[in-house]
Parts: C-alpha cells; structure tokens; sequence
C-alpha cells in the first residue's frame, strides 16, 4: 500500500466525509423484485459491503422509463414515485 499513501485517509467533498477512498462502482445485481422495487436481499447486499470497510458505494443501475429503458425483469426502477421513495431510505 506504499504506492497509495491517502487509500485508507478520509476525504471530504462538498462538507460529506467519505471515511477513505475506496469506491464501489455501480453494477447490477439482479436482486430487485420482479417489478422493479428494493428487496431486503439488495438492501443486505449493500450493507455488506459497507461494513466491510467500503467508503462510497454508488448503487447499482436504475431504470428511468419503464418498460423502454429497462434492461432485464429484476432492475430496480425509479420512474414512479412509489420507487423512488424506497431507493431513498
């Protein structure tokens, strides 16, 4: 870890603290419910890797326009309020 000295230091953007600089990319899960909604299964995915000492986790891909712009029967979506609300808690 000599090569990167700051991986495991805090950094602050816009006042937010990540606690170090590892970053989860989004990528698919395939964990949401049939019809696009958050599952526990997802929500303990995500939990998992967080506690596992991940500093920023950016979540998985979401469909905006539903049935056009989804890609597969278990994406979650947020083109309904009903959607959005859950990707939010």
């Amino acid at each position: 870890m000599s090569h990167y000295p700051h991986l495991f230091s805090p950094l602050t953007i816009n006042g937010m603290t990540i606690k170090n600089r590892i970053i989860m990319p989004p990528m698919g899960t395939n964990l949401a419910s049939l019809n696009g909604e958050v599952t526990q299964e997802q929500i303990d995915y995500y939990e998992l890797r967080a506690r596992g000492g991940t500093g920023l986790i950016t979540i998985e891909n979401i469909c905006i326009d539903f049935p056009f712009a989804s890609n597969g029967t278990t994406q979650l979506r947020i083109d309904n309020d009903q959607y959005i609300r859950a990707c939010s808690n």
